[in-house]
């Protein structure tokens, strides 16, 4: 092994508080009440194979009975609020640690995650001081994907191009590197590079 691959939110970042403020500060200023705790997991996480993305998700099901136009306003909001608070981000416990002791033994260290917006990765990469530990980032950004994605198959396809851009990046074969906190159909090699 020479590499390491690791998924961002919810892997090295610690994203649920960040997540839940920022969800209920887009709710109150379309001028709905803030959701609980239980409800945010049940929305953001006990869906997590249908479509779109989390806070997504959980604003359409909060917002159900006011349209979408209020649904895309809350998640514009949600989206403006969640990249201005970079000083909001939290690591994992013990991450830092498994990231110098890869470095120590030589590996290669990359993120590629499904987060669009790039510049917010790498401000919260800086914030952390993460980023003298990882030698690759790639987002969505990186492969020219915008928007809502159509399919679990598409989401799939991008998780991979992610993954496939990382190992190229390192010049290494799939058998090379491990991942960690990727979608299990790439972790039972359900796809080619």
């Amino acid at each position: 092994m020479k590499g390491a691959i690791f998924d961002w939110d919810g892997t090295l970042a610690s994203i649920d508080e960040r997540e839940f403020d920022c969800i209920n500060h887009a709710l109150t200023e379309q001028g709905s009440k803030p959701i609980s705790r239980e409800f945010y997991i049940n929305n953001y996480y006990r869906r997590a194979y249908e479509l779109g993305t989390g806070p997504r998700m959980v604003l359409e099901t909060a917002l159900a009975d006011k349209g979408q136009a209020v649904v895309e306003r809350a998640y514009e909001s949600y989206r403006k609020v969640f990249q201005s608070s970079v000083d909001k981000a939290t690591l994992q416990i013990g991450c830092i640690e498994i990231l110098k002791s890869l470095k120590r033994a030589g590996f290669k260290v990359g993120v590629a995650t499904m987060r669009y917006t790039r510049w917010v990765v790498e401000s919260e990469l800086k914030h952390l001081s993460v980023a003298p530990f990882v030698d690759l980032l790639r987002t969505r950004q990186d492969l020219g994907v915008g928007g809502v994605l159509g399919s679990m198959e598409e989401i799939v396809r991008q998780r991979v191009r992610l993954v496939s851009e990382v190992l190229g990046g390192f010049q290494l074969e799939p058998e090379e590197a491990f991942l960690v906190g990727v979608l299990k159909a790439l972790e039972k090699k359900e796809w080619t590079i």
